[in-house]
């Protein structure tokens, strides 16, 4: 499908859009009514992060029962939570992923554990008589995954580079947490009738991805909302992880973004809608009211990227107006 650009607003050939032409597609006038009057079509494809797979043999209540864990000896964190008086997270163990042999622990919030218990069998869940909630079963499994991931592919215990259990701001971009996506969309005008986004890398150094502004629209993305410890971040991940699969999706992870009163479809077929505008008025776009027509959102004509900063959304509220 092609752009139709007015070529006038190129003097001198000095500036040439680049745009590969393709014949539009032909559609009728009662198809074309449809598309004018249907909610934006918003899709979302690819993953964010993939657990690293752990497998333990499962536990007898006998071999839980009998289980000596040192509580002095896992090296819980304090409070991270300096607002409250008291730590109310639960401790909650489970066999280490690089060393089976070994137990470990970590503090999760008490919402991050109810999802848990919310979503794996009761069985999963054994409440020793010191406080601690030991895993066992797919729970177990599921969070181990995810803590190996944290720590192997996300680059957490490399990055930690003084070891202290924190990443630092100097330590951050070692972090491969950020991701590259495409983004486009099909229009009719002025109304967006589909916009979509999709993961084309992920697990990428944060150093690697150049400036990342936390203000990017969602179609822009190349970062999630991160946490500054393993610890904090796997409890992040679990709820991420909507559906417990060990996949965090582009969708689940820009839910992160959204606030309660809104989905993502809407908020995201907005900040497109205010793209597609801002786009028409600046370069004075000839429209073709019947056909269907395409547009990347990760490609920039000459004179956008010129004023780039003029029509970006400066601020998350501001790029909801529209919804």
């Amino acid at each position: 499908m092609s752009l139709q650009i007015d070529p006038n607003l190129f003097s001198n050939n000095t500036k040439e859009v680049q745009s590969t032409q393709t014949a539009p597609t032909v559609h009728s006038k009662a198809e074309l009514d449809v598309m004018r009057k249907a909610d934006t079509k918003v899709n979302f494809q690819g993953d964010i992060y993939t657990y690293s797979g752990v497998s333990f043999k499962q536990m007898s209540r006998e071999d839980l029962l009998e289980e000596e864990i040192d509580y002095n000896s896992l090296n819980l964190t304090q409070n991270f939570t300096t607002q409250e008086s008291e730590d109310k997270r639960l401790v909650v163990a489970f066999r280490d992923p690089q060393d089976p042999s070994k137990v470990m622990a970590y503090k999760l919030d008490r919402e991050v554990v109810e999802e848990l218990q919310s979503s794996f069998s009761k069985n999963d869940f054994f409440q020793r008589e010191d406080g601690i909630l030991r895993l066992n079963g797919n729970a177990e499994e599921y969070i181990a995954s995810w803590v190996l991931d944290i720590k192997k592919n996300r680059g957490y215990e490399q990055a930690d580079k003084n070891a202290d259990g924190v990443i630092n701001t100097e330590e951050q971009g070692e972090l491969s947490v950020g991701f590259k996506v495409y983004s486009e969309y099909e229009y009719l005008a002025k109304k967006i009738v589909t916009a979509q986004s999709s993961v084309e890398k992920n697990y990428q150094k944060l150093s690697e991805l150049g400036e990342v502004a936390q203000g990017d629209p969602l179609y822009q993305k190349q970062k999630l909302h991160f946490e500054n410890s393993v610890e904090k971040e796997l409890g992040h991940t679990v709820m991420l992880d909507a559906d417990k699969d060990g996949v965090v999706t582009l969708k689940e992870g820009l839910e992160d973004f959204i606030p309660e009163d809104k989905t993502l479809e809407e908020s995201f077929a907005a900040q497109v809608s205010q793209k597609h505008l801002a786009w028409i008025e600046k370069l004075q776009i000839k429209l073709d009211l019947n056909t269907l027509e395409h547009k990347d959102l990760t490609a920039k004509l000459p004179d956008e990227e010129e004023e780039e900063e003029k029509f970006k959304i400066d601020t998350y509220e501001e790029q909801l107006t529209l919804v």
